[in-house]
């Protein structure tokens, strides 16, 4: 019969590596849950918008910063088409530009979504690790 206290003889080791134990097992369960909260939203990016829709994003959001930051809205900016064409436009004709103001929401929405997503899985990686460490 195991007497109370009995896995603090020997100075405790084994209560201390059981600690241990369990501070690894959150921290690997910690990276697993961040991990699919960056990888999550990179796989529905990558699956749902073109490489000139990260453009578009970008320029727009370049423009608004350029004016935030005291840029004159008549400054010109090299702007590529879809088309492969490129013009100079206005700083402040991009910022108004509306598809592409849709298009950054849209992004940042299904970035979020899937950011949730995937910080959501951890109500799964749990019982994982918990099976695996038996």
């Amino acid at each position: 019969m195991n007497a109370l206290g009995e896995h603090t003889v020997r100075g405790g080791q084994t209560v201390l590596h059981g600690i241990r134990m369990w501070g690894q097992l959150g921290r690997a369960m910690l990276l697993t849950i961040a991990a699919l909260a960056v990888a999550t939203p990179a796989v529905q990016l990558w699956r749902a918008y073109t490489g000139y829709d990260a453009y578009a994003v970008a320029m727009y959001t370049l423009a608004e910063t350029k004016l935030a930051i005291g840029y004159r809205g008549e400054s010109g900016q090299e702007v590529r088409l879809e088309n492969e064409g490129t013009v100079v436009t206005t700083l402040a004709d991009i910022a108004a530009y509306e598809p592409w103001r849709t298009l950054r929401e849209d992004v940042l929405a299904t970035i979020l979504s899937a950011a949730r997503l995937g910080s959501g899985r951890k109500r799964y990686a749990g019982p994982t690790f918990l099976s695996v460490s038996q």
